[in-house]
């Protein structure tokens, strides 16, 4: 097993004086869904897919239900959940600041176990396809056409998507939002993007 990487020129103000610096980003092999999940328990136990399926729908509605409860939820071996919040200024109608806090999010903190279990993998440098870089237009129906399958996406999903850097993802979705085809929700690492309408 290894992990496939890339190496990019970090991105820094056109003003920006000095030498070029540069890192490395993970090039995934692919994305496994829950399908996948079910398929390999199945091939090593004697649960079937749908006994997975039901668990794992138990499982949801478990840690959602302790975690609206206000508990944390520690999974041994894998990490612990937690409510991740956000706190902002908003005016009164008598013009007072008032400070107002939200849930954010979930938080995910991987367990040590699981963090040394891949810590050990070997990492590949592999060179990044040549390709033209696809106009705005097209990451705009690429955005779209991933938004109508999956309801949501980040600036990261974005980049990926597009093969484009963070800083284009940002670019990008600052503009669309502004364009008011899509909306924000949440702030911070957990903002995502869904289509309006």
């Amino acid at each position: 097993m290894r992990v496939n990487f890339t190496v990019h020129e970090t991105p820094r103000p056109k003003t920006a004086t000095g030498k070029k610096t540069y890192h490395a980003r993970v090039k995934p092999t692919g994305t496994k869904y829950l399908e996948d999940i079910c398929e390999h328990i199945n091939e090593v136990s004697s649960l079937t897919s749908a006994d997975v399926k039901g668990a794992l729908e138990a499982f949801f509605k478990y840690v959602s239900s302790q975690l609206r409860a206000g508990y944390n939820v520690e999974l041994d071996g894998l990490g612990n959940f937690s409510v991740a919040l956000r706190s902002y200024q908003r005016k009164s109608k008598n013009g007072r600041n008032i400070s107002s806090v939200e849930i954010d999010g979930v938080n995910f903190r991987c367990s040590p176990r699981l963090k040394n279990a891949v810590k050990n993998t070997r990492l590949k440098k592999v060179k990044r396809p040549v390709k033209a870089f696809p106009n705005i237009a097209q990451r705009q129906a690429r955005m779209v056409e991933y938004l109508e399958k999956y309801g949501t996406i980040n600036q990261r999903d974005y980049a990926t998507l597009n093969a484009c850097s963070r800083y284009y993802a940002t670019k990008d979705l600052k503009t669309f939002h502004e364009q008011g085809l899509i909306a924000r929700s949440g702030g911070g690492t957990h903002k995502v993007y869904l289509l309006v309408g």
